[in-house]
C-alpha cells in the first residue's frame, strides 16, 4: 500500500500558524475534512510541492522526489481545445496508441464531450472531464480539492468506483458535513 509521511510540517500565512509540528503517515486513500479555512487546501499544496513549508518534509514511500497531480479546480483545460485534443496530447506525450484514447472514453464515460470545447460545457461536465484528463496523468499521488462538489450522483459513482481501484496514493478534501459520503477504503482525517 503505498504511504504518504508528514514529518514535522509547519506552515504560517502571514500572521497566522496554519500547521505546526503536523505529522502523519497516511495509506493510499485519504480524505482530509475541515471547514472552511482549516488549511485542507494549503495542505494539498504543500504536499504537491506548490508550496514550501517553513518546516518539515513530505515523503511517498520514503522519497522526496515523487510525482503529483493535483486537480483544485477545471484550469488544466484549455477552452479552445476539444476534450478529444487534450487527450490525444497525452497519448502523444506517453507515447500510446489509439486503443489508449478508447480505453479512457470509456472509463470514463465522456463520449458525450469528446468533440466539445469546456466552454460548452456545464461546470459539473468541465470538471468530470479535467478529472478524467488528471487522472489519465501518469503520477504516484493524485490531490483533489473537494472532487466531488460538481459532480452529479451518477459521477460521483464513477469517480469512487474509478478511484478506490487505483494502485496509487490519492488525497482528497472536504467540507466536514460531507464526511459521511466516503467510504471504505478512503481513511478520514480532520483538521
Amino acid at each position: 500500500m503505498p504511504t504518504i509521511t508528514l514529518d514535522d510540517i509547519a506552515y504560517r500565512y502571514e500572521k497566522r500558524d496554519i500547521f505546526e509540528h503536523l505529522n502523519a503517515q497516511w495509506g493510499d486513500k485519504t480524505v482530509v475534512v475541515g471547514a472552511n479555512g482549516a488549511g485542507k487546501t494549503t495542505l494539498l499544496k504543500i504536499i504537491a510541492r506548490e508550496l514550501v513549508a517553513q518546516s518539515g518534509s513530505v515523503r511517498f514511500e520514503g522519497r522526496t522526489d515523487y510525482r503529483a497531480m493535483t486537480l483544485f479546480d477545471d484550469k488544466i483545460l484549455f477552452d479552445h481545445l476539444t476534450i478529444a485534443s487534450h487527450f490525444e496530447w497525452l497519448c502523444c506525450a506517453y507515447q500510446k496508441d489509439a486503443s489508449w484514447l478508447d480505453r479512457k472514453r470509456s472509463t470514463f464515460a465522456i463520449d458525450d464531450y469528446w468533440n466539445r470545447c469546456p466552454h460548452a460545457l456545464s461546470a459539473g461536465q468541465r470538471h468530470w472531464c479535467a478529472t478524467a484528463l488528471a487522472l489519465s496523468v501518469q503520477a504516484d499521488i493524485f490531490l483533489f480539492d473537494e472532487p466531488l462538489c460538481t459532480l452529479d450522483d451518477e459521477h460521483k459513482k464513477l469517480w469512487f468506483s474509478i478511484v478506490d481501484d487505483l494502485n496509487v496514493a490519492v488525497v482528497a478534501t472536504d467540507q466536514c458535513h460531507h464526511r459521511d459520503r466516503w467510504h471504505a477504503p478512503w481513511h478520514c482525517v480532520s483538521i
